[in-house]
């Protein structure tokens, strides 16, 4: 009997120090919840890149209907810099881009993605364009 009671002190004891502990206002000893995470964004699609007759492209895709969407980044790979630069300074509101620092003769890869509220990018979208400029028209042939 003696031994059943020593058992059931010291499970209460136990339990006793361990409900303190957990109740403990130390920083070290809590563990906060891990923030809400983000639904991911889907790559912009049907992205197209058009010609202009002045020479710069104009770029569009579909809109986006998800709720965490702030805006797209567009980025731009060209031959004649050989690296990717993106063109816009903050995410666009829009589902279009125009371009206008293009050059003839030149042949540019578009990428688009999305950007969440909290700035997280989706994966990119790419079309590409050569731009090149019409060809001036010809004349009548004329024979001597």
């Amino acid at each position: 009997m003696a031994f059943r009671k020593q058992v059931m002190i010291t499970v209460a004891l136990l339990t006793i120090s361990g409900l303190l502990l957990g109740c403990s206002s130390e920083s070290s000893n809590t563990v906060s919840p891990a923030p809400p995470t983000e639904a991911p964004l889907l790559a912009p699609s049907n992205v197209t890149a058009t010609r202009m007759a002045n020479g710069d492209i104009s770029l569009t895709w579909d809109s986006s209907t998800q709720a965490n969407l702030q805006g797209y980044n567009v980025y731009r790979l060209s031959s004649l810099e050989n690296q990717i630069g993106k063109l816009n300074t903050g995410p666009l509101a829009t589902n279009s881009y125009l371009d206008t620092s293009t050059e003839d003769r030149a042949y540019y890869q578009y990428f688009v993605s999305a950007v969440s509220i909290k700035g997280a990018e989706s994966s990119l979208t790419s079309t590409s364009i050569y731009n090149n400029p019409p060809s001036e028209p010809k004349g009548p042939d004329i024979k001597y």
